[in-house]
C-alpha cells in the first residue's frame, strides 16, 4: 500500500485530501474533508438517511479509513482523530 492507495480509499468514501503534514519526526498529519456533493451521494446511497445521522455515518467511514490505514503504522502507537 502506498499513499496513492490511501488517496484512493479516502475519494472513494466521498472525501478530499486537503494536505498534511511531519510535525515531528516518524508522524503525519493527514487532513481530509469534504467540498461539493460527493460525500453526501456517498452517505444518502449507502444507507437509510431516515434512521441514520450524517454524524453516525462520517464517524463509521473515518473509522473504515483508520482501520484500512493503520497497517502501515503497525509499529508505533497511533492517535486518531476522528
Amino acid at each position: 500500500m502506498d499513499f496513492d492507495d490511501i488517496l484512493k480509499h479516502v475519494e472513494d468514501a466521498g472525501y478530499l485530501y486537503l494536505g498534511g503534514f511531519h510535525p515531528e519526526a516518524r508522524q503525519t498529519l493527514v487532513l481530509i474533508g469534504n467540498a461539493g456533493p460527493q460525500m453526501w451521494q456517498n452517505f444518502s446511497s449507502s444507507c437509510d438517511t431516515d434512521l441514520t445521522t450524517l454524524d453516525q455515518w462520517t464517524k463509521t467511514t473515518n473509522n473504515n479509513i483508520i482501520h484500512y490505514i493503520s497497517p502501515l503504522f503497525h509499529d508505533r502507537q497511533q492517535e486518531w482523530v476522528s
